[in-house]
């Protein structure tokens, strides 16, 4: 019985916070936080919403990508910056992804650099392209 209690409570808390995140799902600059986890960032995009890891750590880094699915964000995977490429596990962008930009992408930690916002996003086919500032990176699905 103290089991079925306790995950009532949980149920309602995760509840409570997912409605809360849904209240800035129309705002095109949102404040992105994972619950129970330090994964969060700002990022400004109508379809792809990417969220790090705020620490830094040389082999696992990774980065969070969701995908704008009936006015709600869904996550689809996660990409690793230490190989260079975005990695996109299921739903309909399943797929590796690797940069074909030249120079060093935004999202590098290993250079100590911190990350940008993104001001936009888009998918056509089978390449992504990602706006940050007066930078743009495309990525094509292998």
């Amino acid at each position: 019985m103290r089991k079925l209690i306790l995950l009532l409570i949980a149920l309602l808390t995760l509840t409570i916070s997912c409605s809360n995140n849904d209240d800035n799902n129309n705002d095109n600059s949102t404040l992105v936080k994972l619950d129970n986890t330090a994964w969060s960032g700002v990022f400004s995009s109508t379809e792809i919403k990417i969220m790090t890891n705020n620490t830094i750590n040389w082999d696992n880094e990774k980065v969070q990508v969701q995908f704008k699915e009936n006015n709600s964000f869904k996550l689809y995977g996660y990409g690793k910056n230490s190989q260079n490429q975005w990695i996109i596990n299921s739903g309909p962008y399943n797929g590796t992804y690797t940069y074909s930009s030249t120079g060093t992408i935004k999202l590098n930690y290993e250079s100590g650099a911190t990350f940008n916002p993104l001001n936009s996003g888009t998918i056509s086919g089978s390449v992504m392209t990602l706006k940050v500032g007066d930078n743009q990176f495309k990525f094509n699905q292998e």
